[in-house]
């Protein structure tokens, strides 16, 4: 994807809960994002136990959420 368009969204919380919904609109802000570009499909990245990243990647086909441990 053109780094142009590349947005990357950063979520932590301590709280199962708070994190469920943070990332839940993360998600959507990006799938949004996505539908408007008509590309990539959201890739979430955990990177610690209660701390994750979230980006529109071509390495996911359109239409999809894939999560990866860092």
């Amino acid at each position: 994807m053109n780094d142009t368009h590349r947005v990357v969204l950063q979520v932590t919380a301590t709280a199962r809960v708070s994190m469920d919904s943070a990332l839940d609109r993360a998600e959507q802000t990006l799938r949004d994002r996505a539908l408007k570009l008509r590309r990539g499909g959201i890739l979430i990245t955990r990177e610690t136990v209660s701390s994750f990243s979230l980006e529109i990647s071509d390495e996911v086909p359109f239409g999809l959420t894939v999560e990866r441990q860092h």
